[in-house]
């Protein structure tokens, strides 16, 4: 019986970026005895993403599906994607990504050839130009860049979390946990929901229930740096924003250490340090370095204003706070319910639209 592989890209208004991405999948390496389907998953896309799909099945070497997800959120979207799916391994990358030619017999090798649940890799920036000057590794995970060096491992904690750019599993692995929260991850561009974006939380749930997670930095993708990114002002934003997010992660999973003020009171140490980093590399003209410690010394200063947003801690003695619901935000979106991932089964509103029509 041959295996087959299901590759799965959720898009939103990104036909100007999506050909490069189809074009690297068009080029990938078949497994021994394996097949391909690539299932492309608009999710209430307004721009002419159809035609770009349907551009690219005409002469794509593998079988392409287009599923029309009109509920617009990026855990609907591949929770449509795997319903969908008719893969023993179902393969997640982006949009904006470029897998290298045997990322699937990479993919493979773990699975198959090393018993493991799920497989990841490395993420590698591919820049507009040139790599921009402030930039340095301590940035990856503003990025979704991923590095955790150059031997292979099996992931026994949750810091070495993987990204939704680059990881696949088997299909079994995947419907035990139920699929993603539709609570978590990206709205139309746009963070939403509780906490942790929906791959860190796939992945800790995936840890928690005893699966076998494995690193393999040769499972490689490049993710593109759009222009508009490679700016020392986005990130500022963007780091101040996303803080929201990580707060509320972090209040419904509290580390058990004294809190002060609604957060760890390690916290506050670790921002004086960095302080005293920043001010020494600026001294110093070390200008990469300091922009790392300012953007921590950002994130911080959001996770402050977040825990005044959010009020008085639970209890006395440095106890962690009470944690967050949904209703608790007032930045949740109408219409967005929070839930715990479910049955992955096909939706009425999914619509699956044959590439031959016109």
């Amino acid at each position: 019986m041959q295996m087959r592989y299901s590759v799965i890209i959720c898009t939103h208004n990104r036909g100007d970026v999506l050909p490069r991405a189809l074009e690297a999948i068009g080029r990938l390496e078949t497994p021994d005895g394996a097949v391909i389907e690539l299932l492309v998953v608009d999710n209430a896309s307004t721009d002419g993403t159809a035609d770009v799909v349907r551009t690219f099945a005409e002469k794509a070497p593998s079988e392409v599906r287009y599923i029309r997800e009109p509920q617009l959120g990026h855990s609907f979207a591949l929770n449509a994607g795997i319903a969908a799916a008719r893969g023993d391994v179902i393969a997640f990358t982006d949009d904006d990504a470029l897998p290298k030619p045997d990322w699937l017999r990479r993919i493979d090798a773990v699975l198959n050839g090393g018993g493991a649940h799920w497989a990841f890799g490395k993420v590698v920036p591919v820049w507009p130009s040139q790599q921009p000057a402030w930039f340095s590794q301590e940035l990856n995970r503003y990025f979704a860049l991923l590095d955790y060096g150059p031997v292979p491992f099996v992931v026994t904690d949750r810091k070495h979390t993987f990204f939704g750019v680059n990881h696949a599993c088997r299909r079994d692995a995947l419907e035990a946990l139920g699929g993603y929260r539709t609570d978590r991850g990206i709205y139309g561009g746009q963070g939403m929901g509780l906490g942790v974006g929906n791959d860190v939380d796939l992945f800790e749930r995936a840890l928690d229930a005893g699966m076998k997670v494995v690193y393999d930095p040769a499972i490689e993708v490049g993710h593109i740096i759009p222009a508009t990114r490679a700016s020392k002002a986005y990130n500022r934003r963007t780091v101040w924003i996303n803080t929201r997010n990580f707060y509320q992660h972090l209040r419904n999973n509290p580390p058990a250490v004294p809190w002060l003020l609604g957060l760890p009171r390690y916290y506050y140490r670790l921002a004086l340090g960095r302080v005293f980093s920043y001010l020494k590399n600026i001294l110093l003209r070390n200008h990469r370095a300091a922009f790392a410690h300012e953007l921590e010394l950002i994130r911080f200063a959001g996770l402050l204003r977040e825990s005044w947003r959010f009020g008085p801690v639970r209890g006395g003695g440095g106890a962690p706070p009470a944690a967050i619901n949904a209703s608790d935000d007032e930045t949740g979106r109408a219409g967005v319910q929070a839930q715990r991932a479910g049955p992955l089964t096909a939706r009425d509103e999914e619509t699956e639209i044959p590439l031959t029509a016109r």
